[in-house]
């Protein structure tokens, strides 16, 4: 899928990793990671107001990063991002760990970002969409790549994301059962399936919702809607509890990863 632009950077830099978490049971936590965010603290959002993306504005076809411009952490207009700006901003808003958020950052610009003298430089997120780097086929919400394109569609596909919601048994809550229900039906039919780097990051990132906006078995139904819908940060979030690391991420993703084999193997 290509919501999360983030999370397929991680893998695809570390997927060799992650067949390691699949039934591990003393795994450390990330406590050791360096953060530059207080467990607990408290975003002002008040200073973050959601704004609407225009038609001139660049953008990714990832929510984290959309909305990270949607409420003004980054450039609104989503253009000339800087490494070291959007790492902080991952840091500080979603409490992503020093090291995920600069694996994600750097493998986010050997992919796709621009480089002067040899040296990063500032891109705008549209070029997070180019097709089969960072962004990939088989979304939470958003359609794939059309034949022969560069890049994939930016925004939000309702009917996608609407097939996703749909899966909660009670309407109020989504859980992670109910994801990879969603993620075994498309991956399922897609034209051209997907890498096993890609189902991992996949997986990955439907984790990093689940941690960020639920308790990492659930999440609000209206949350969902309400992020992967308007690229927006859900009003009830008033920044990390915790932080989110390769280890919390790779346990919920192999999680993940044994629910859809249980499905497969029960249907």
């Amino acid at each position: 899928m290509r919501v999360s632009f983030l999370i397929v950077a991680l893998l695809t830099s570390h997927a060799a990793a992650f067949p390691a978490f699949i039934g591990a049971s003393n795994a450390t936590d990330d406590s050791t990671e360096v953060t530059s965010f207080s467990p607990g603290a408290v975003l002002n959002m008040a200073d973050h107001p959601f704004v609407p993306p225009t038609e001139t504005d660049s953008r990714a076809p990832c929510p984290c990063l959309n909305s990270l411009a949607n409420h003004g952490f980054i450039p609104h207009d989503g253009k000339a991002i800087t490494p070291d700006n959007l790492k902080q901003n991952l840091m500080s808003v979603y409490g992503l760990t020093w090291a995920l958020a600069t694996g994600l950052v750097e493998s986010g610009w050997q992919a796709c970002g621009k480089f002067t003298a040899g040296k990063k430089a500032p891109t705008d997120l549209r070029e997070f969409a180019k097709h089969n780097k960072i962004e990939h086929d088989v979304s939470l919400a958003h359609a794939d790549a059309a034949p022969g394109e560069e890049y994939a569609p930016v925004t939000t596909d309702q009917g996608i994301l609407q097939d996703l919601i749909s899966r909660s048994a009670d309407g109020q809550i989504l859980t992670l059962e109910e994801v990879s229900q969603f993620r075994v039906a498309h991956e399922d039919v897609a034209p051209v399936p997907l890498s096993v780097v890609q189902q991992l990051t996949a997986q990955a990132e439907g984790c990093l919702m689940l941690q960020r906006f639920g308790d990492t078995d659930t999440v609000p139904v209206a949350d969902v809607q309400t992020f992967l819908g308007e690229s927006r940060i859900p009003d009830s979030y008033t920044g990390p509890k915790g932080a989110a690391g390769f280890v919390n991420i790779g346990l919920c993703a192999a999680k993940m990863a044994r629910t859809m084999g249980d499905i497969r193997s029960s249907s």
